[in-house]
């Protein structure tokens, strides 16, 4: 189809650059002189093959890259983007303290009431690409941590230096779930469309758990890999 083989040559050519949305059908329809009909199978076609991707109500774009982490090592963000070569970008939306609820004093190992503190963090995976992650921690373990954390804090790094935090083990749970409307604004994504949900909690050398994070990454735009 030679509509579609154009395309294809306007996105290799940067024409199209990834990550940006592509003419509509009518435009297309008008642009390659062909039927809306062929249009539509084109696109389509361009999809299946991940050339391009639908965004429910926003259009069709070039699609990116995809961001691969492996699964049995899901090294802090500072250190993945640090690994590429880049500067870590990140933006704290959320620093608050509190009550633990049944879900986070188990996940913790604190008792339920006990104050915590809430982290949320979106941070830039790639041009185009966002995570977010929200991180909890134990109040009593790491006091006045949130008056310490800023756009720049690495806390692997914080909880280290600053409480001789000795990390151990993670327990990584991944799940792929439908974006809230919360998740689908700090993420860029479509309200309802697949993330991948990572839960992951963190512990001492010793054994004891020092904090857990939940982080949401477009399904569309990363892959997991497991290597031993």
């Amino acid at each position: 189809m030679q509509i579609k083989k154009q395309i294809i040559a306007d996105i290799e050519s940067h024409k199209y650059p990834e990550g940006s949305q592509i003419p509509s059908e009518g435009e297309l329809e008008q642009k390659y002189g062909v039927s809306r009909i062929t249009v539509r199978r084109a696109v389509s076609e361009l999809v299946t093959e991940n050339f391009l991707v639908k965004k429910q109500g926003r259009g069709t774009y070039v699609q990116q890259p995809r961001m691969v982490r492996n699964l049995l090592s899901l090294d802090s963000y500072t250190h993945y983007r640090e690994s590429l070569g880049e500067r870590p970008e990140r933006h704290v939306v959320k620093n608050e303290i509190v009550m633990a609820d049944s879900r986070i004093a188990e996940e913790l190992g604190v008792a339920e009431g006990a104050e915590v503190f809430t982290l949320g963090r979106v941070m830039l995976l790639s041009p185009g690409n966002s995570g977010y992650e929200e991180s909890i921690y134990s109040v009593d373990l790491f006091p006045q941590l949130n008056q310490l954390v800023n756009d720049d804090s690495s806390m692997t790094k914080l909880l280290k230096e600053r409480y001789g935090a000795t990390m151990g083990k993670d327990r990584n749970m991944i799940n792929v779930v439908s974006a809230t409307t919360e998740i689908a604004e700090l993420i860029n994504v479509g309200v309802a469309e697949p993330v991948y949900q990572v839960d992951k909690t963190t512990f001492s050398n010793t054994g004891s758990r020092l904090y857990h994070s939940t982080m949401f990454y477009d399904a569309r735009k990363v892959s997991f890999v497991v290597e031993n």
